[in-house]
């Protein structure tokens, strides 16, 4: 019943911000994403981890900017955008996950690939688009899935 009830706040989600914006190609025939997308994305994830009892905080955007410099690029040796940041905690103490919103579908997963190649002791990671969550949680990475 759970799931048919994450389902439906998906479906309600991606119908509403379906008709918003469309990704665009660029000159040289890659697709570009649109901050519609993105948005979209995180979105959805947004969602799926309240439903799970998730309470998310969203950082402001001195905060997004120190967390792209310091705990992305710095950290991996990537240069990519982050566009979002939400914190979030089941229970304020339960399972802990960050909801990461990317410029792209490329920088998600140049995150997520830097994420693999290195010893990140235990960090999962659920990708969707251009949104990313990073948890230690098994059960939420389940129920994202």
């Amino acid at each position: 019943m759970r799931k048919i009830l994450l389902w439906a706040i998906v479906m309600m989600v991606s119908l509403t911000f379906l008709g918003c914006d469309v990704a665009t190609t660029s000159p040289n025939g890659d697709e570009e994403t649109t901050q519609a997308q993105a948005n979209t994305d995180v979105d959805q994830l947004k969602s799926l981890l309240i439903a799970e009892g998730y309470g998310l905080d969203e950082r402001d955007a001195e905060s997004v900017e120190y967390y792209n410099s310091h705990a992305v690029n710095d950290t991996y040796s990537i240069d990519v955008t982050v566009l979002e940041v939400y914190l979030g905690y089941v229970n304020q103490v339960e399972r802990w996950a960050e909801l990461i919103g990317f410029e792209s579908v490329t920088d998600a997963q140049t995150f997520t690939s830097a994420i693999d190649s290195q010893d990140t002791s235990g960090m999962l990671y659920y990708r969707l688009g251009t949104a990313v969550v990073i948890t230690y949680s098994q059960d939420t990475i389940d129920a994202l899935s």
